[in-house]
């Protein structure tokens, strides 16, 4: 699968891959003020996303998906994109997820309970994003008006 790398432009879409639809509602609501939200519920509905459009800044992966894993699409995701920011959740608390989870350097939850760990994750998003957006422009602008 070729997978496009993410530019700055690119910034401002987040894919939340999740089989369950009431879920994928959740997970698109934390983010609708700053993202736009695509939805796939499978493995190879995600992979056909990516392949097809502009790269993504962020991806909400769940681990159980009835074509595949979960795991297996986020470590494929980091592969084309390494910067990318990766939440996987769950619904169970299995030491393999949780450490191949650490392994991608992914932030992991555990469903139901996984709204604070989805705010947090946004909330890194969106200061990852003022960071290299806005707080590089600052910079740039002070650094011009000093020559």
């Amino acid at each position: 699968m070729n997978l496009v790398s993410a530019t700055n432009s690119d910034r401002r879409r987040v894919l939340l891959v999740e089989d369950d639809p009431l879920t994928t509602k959740i997970l698109a609501r934390a983010f609708r003020s700053r993202w736009e939200s695509v939805a796939a519920h499978g493995v190879s509905d995600a992979l056909a996303v990516l392949a097809q459009s502009a790269p993504v800044a962020a991806t909400v992966v769940d681990v159980g998906l009835p074509d595949g894993s979960g795991l297996d699409l986020a470590a494929e995701i980091r592969r084309a994109q390494p910067d990318v920011d990766v939440m996987v959740l769950t619904g169970s608390l299995e030491r393999e997820v949780v450490n191949r989870s650490t392994a991608l350097g992914a932030t992991y939850a555990c469903k139901p309970d996984f709204r604070k760990a989805l705010e947090g994750f946004a909330r890194r998003l969106a200061l990852r994003e003022i960071v290299s957006e806005e707080g590089t422009r600052r910079y740039l602008d002070a650094y011009a008006a000093e020559r």
